[in-house]
């Protein structure tokens, strides 16, 4: 028993001893960093493409899903796999690769501009522009057929006609018969197809007008839709491309000022006052940066009694898709200040395309939307907490469970989350019928959010299908994939479950085959880089890529850890080891914060300069430990409680272990959090050293200020972030708390503000007067200024940066020698 005890100490030691000789994380890591990037599935799903970015140089991979192996390819872009999986095509700068699968065997074409597929199943083809000429030809023969002098071609969905660009004649050609039809000659743009590929549009200019043209069945030649626009309104068409309805009887087209001159053309000069009104829907709205629109649409009614309507003006913009019948359209306004200024407010009317008789008018702008067969009209009342259907034929209105997440087939029903986004019910628009828990509850009972993936499957439901969902445990972040069929009762099928993040973040989605039971997601963890899975039924899971370059370096691993906080329930933070981690060591700790971190818990955090935040993988790679706690933000008026509370609840939770330095404890932020740290240094004495960057100090100033460009400070201070919900008139002493350079007088902590002399989010000023007035104090205090907005964006000044809060941290909690900068 004595060896076996000697070899396991051994094994350890060897263990701690490797990971010990791994590199740690540099300013330069960054630079030869692999990562996934874009993939797709064949159609049969046998085949996957996916690709690897290392320093901005993409490699392409092809993956065998039978022979569950990877081939890399050539450095290409625009790839796509053919209809009938057989062919996968791809184009380099100045060439195009046919790949016949599965042999691999590679074809290339060269001196090709532009490619494009056509046609479905076996018969698709290939479109290749090569300088002047447009060729068409097979696939899998040899055959082709030419057309000369051509600049431009679009071709529409179903594969079936081609518009031509030949010198300045417009052509249409019939595919795949090659057949050629002059339209028109002049001066030709902005060309389009209906959805069913037969009519077409495209505008015509001449010396003195701009003529919008249509050609379609039944039409010998193009014809004139609109010749001149009426010029008492001042307007004409515009050079942008118009578009159809679906059922292609309505078009519509952007219409222009003419002789319009900019906002800006009439701004005020230096010896003439720039008026502002507390009637302004905007603050600022005469100012420089204020810029009227200049475009607006218009539907014609492609029939014999057609009319022209105008949708949109100064005051309002379409906000739904063109419809065959209705348009939803909104009248522009103030939404941020509108709380204490209802009149500002914006709000929806519902158009009759047919007629321009408003069917409904004053609708709340939020979460409005039109059902896709333009049966029903959806929005949420926040004042009421409430959502409601509209019928758009009977003229019905209802109270719904929920907003539309997805709709069925022919808008009978819509899916939408339970009240405590737990489950999935399925609602009938007009409530006759109670609301169905399709998910049987399982969500609740288990403490799961479940939730439509985001895939092109989900776009519109048919009945008794499957639909995939992703889950949720917001207790330890477990999460996962379940199936579910929408009239099968009982509870969804769970196909995996784990301490991971499985797909949806880095814009890493999970995809189906088109024609086939097969299926690409993602995994990625706190210690595992994203990489790319292959399964047919989730029980037999392949991994694709094989992407670690965290294992190169002394890495770290996460955990979620709860602690009490005074007067509060727990806390929740996210607690980062170093891979060598040794509990024998002391280790300083750099707690980091913006609202609820936990949520990233297994998301993975590649290496980068800072451009004002905290590099989480360098401090941990270099001998930190990095805490992320959840800040409670329940009651703005309190904020100060609750952020101390917050902080120091799990700074005194991880005090209590012998391998933290809790005399060695340092605190970051970078805007709302870069303010978190402000009131954390004027109201605890627990930490070391602090960095803030991008952060508000004195909100009774900020109150005065501008949010973006033509919104007042109070709806951030009051509704948004700070969350106080009060005006400072209805509760100063909230404000006077709540403002940091009041208590800079209280400020035990060194700390180094950083900032962007261009921030248009949080002005300059606030670091500037934090700073003076600890400067005033005789507090250690240094302010670092960048040529930036809100984030460090340049490189060089990201470097900058970055060594200059290592150092910061270094010195203070490492007792590393001060630098030069800091002397």
């Amino acid at each position: 028993m004595k060896y076996l005890y000697l070899a396991i100490i051994g094994i350890l030691s060897f263990i701690g001893n490797a990971t010990a000789q791994k590199e740690k994380i540099t300013n330069d890591t960054f630079k030869t960093w692999e990562k996934l990037e874009d993939y797709k599935i064949s159609g049969d799903g046998k085949f996957v493409l996916y690709s690897v970015n290392r320093t901005k140089n993409l490699r392409q991979y092809l993956y065998d899903a039978l022979g569950k192996k990877s081939y890399e390819l050539n450095k290409g872009n625009e790839s796509v796999f053919s209809a009938n999986s057989k062919f996968l095509l791809y184009q380099t700068s100045d060439s195009l690769a046919i790949v016949t699968l599965p042999i691999r065997q590679v074809k290339w074409l060269t001196g090709v501009i532009k490619y494009q597929l056509i046609g479905t199943g076996n018969e698709q083809s290939l479109l290749l522009q090569k300088k002047n000429h447009l060729i068409m030809q097979s696939l899998s023969t040899a055959s082709a057929q030419t057309l000369d002098g051509v600049s431009e071609f679009l071709v529409n969905k179903q594969g079936s006609k081609m518009l031509v660009k030949q010198g300045d004649e417009l052509a249409l050609v019939s595919l795949p018969q090659f057949r050629r039809k002059s339209l028109l000659k002049g001066n030709i743009s902005s060309w389009t197809f209906d959805r069913s590929g037969e009519n077409l549009a495209f505008i015509l200019k001449t010396n003195n007008k701009t003529i919008l043209y249509k050609y379609g069945p039944g039409l010998s030649a193009a014809q004139p839709v609109i010749t001149d626009f009426d010029p008492t309104t001042s307007l004409t068409i515009a050079d942008e491309a118009p578009t159809f309805s679906p059922n292609g009887r309505t078009i519509y087209f952007k219409v222009r000022k003419i002789n319009h001159i900019s906002t800006e053309a009439y701004r005020p000069t230096g010896k003439i006052a720039r008026v502002w009104s507390y009637k302004d829907v905007f603050l600022n709205s005469n100012g420089l940066t204020y810029k009227a629109k200049e475009t607006y649409w218009v539907s014609k009614l492609l029939s014999t009694n057609s009319r022209v309507i105008q949708m949109e003006n100064d005051s309002t913009e379409i906000i739904s898709e063109f419809g065959n019948n209705v348009i939803l359209v909104r009248k522009i306004g103030n939404n941020n200040d509108a709380y204490f200024n209802p009149s500002i407010k914006s709000y929806c009317r519902l158009i009759d395309l047919r007629t321009g008789v408003i069917l409904k008018d004053k609708i709340t702008d939020y979460s409005t939307s039109l059902s896709p067969s333009e049966k029903y009209l959806t929005w949420y009342e926040s004042n009421e907490k409430r959502s409601f259907c509209y019928s758009i034929v009977s003229r019905r209105l209802s109270i719904t469970p929920g907003q539309p997440v997805q709709w069925g087939i022919a808008d009978k029903w819509f899916l939408t989350a339970d009240g405590g986004d737990y489950d999935i019910l399925k609602v009938d628009p007009e409530m006759k019928v109670a609301p169905i828990n399709i998910t049987n509850s399982y969500g609740r009972n288990h403490n799961v959010n479940l939730s439509l993936i985001e895939n092109d499957l989900n776009k519109v439901h048919v009945e008794n299908e499957t639909l995939i969902l992703k889950a949720n445990d917001p207790k330890n972040q477990q999460n996962g994939l379940f199936f579910k069929k929408v009239d099968v009762q009982g509870e969804p099928y769970k196909l995996l479950m784990e301490f991971k993040s499985i797909t949806g973040l880095w814009g890493l989605p999970f995809k189906k085959a088109q024609d086939a039971d097969a299926y690409l997601f993602c995994r990625q963890s706190v210690a595992e880089s994203p990489n790319l899975f292959y399964t047919k039924d989730f029980k037999i899971i392949d991994t694709i890529s094989h992407i670690y370059p965290e294992r190169k370096y002394n890495w770290m691993n996460g955990e979620l850890i709860h602690y009490p906080i005074t007067g509060y329930k727990n806390g929740a933070a996210i607690l980062y080891k170093p891979e060598s981690f040794d509990p024998q060591k002391k280790y300083p700790v750099i707690f980091y914060y913006y609202q609820n971190l936990t949520e990233t818990m297994n998301e993975f955090k590649t290496p980068d300069l800072s451009a004002g935040l905290l590099s989480i993988p360098w401090y941990v790679s270099n001998g930190y430990i990095v805490c992320t706690p959840d800040i409670i933000n329940d009651d703005g008026a309190k904020i100060v409680e609750e952020t101390v509370g917050s902080v120091e609840g799990a700074a005194n939770y991880l005090k209590k272990f012998s391998w933290i330095d809790g005399s060695h404890m340092g605190i970051q932020g970078h805007s709302f959090g870069g303010y978190e740290t402000a009131i954390l240094i004027t109201n605890s004495h627990l930490f070391a050293a602090a960095q803030a960057s991008a952060g508000f100090y004195d909100i009774i100033n900020a109150r005065g200020g501008m949010y973006g460009e033509h919104t007042g400070m109070d709806c951030m201070l009051e509704n948004g972030e700070f969350n106080i919900r009060r005006s400072i008139w209805e509760d100063q002493d909230a404000y006077f708390r709540s403002s940091a350079v009041l208590k800079a007088n209280e400020v035990t902590t060194p700390i180094l503000i950083e900032h962007g002399r261009g921030d248009s989010s949080v002005p300059f000023s606030q670091a500037l007067e934090m700073f003076t007035a600890l400067r005033r104090l005789k507090k250690p205090a240094w302010l670092l200024e960048y040529d930036c907005g809100h984030l460090i964006i340049d490189e060089v000044s990201q470097l900058d940066f970055t060594v200059k809060q290592q150092q910061f941290f270094g010195h203070y909690l490492k007792g590393e020698p001060m630098p030069d900068w800091m002397k």
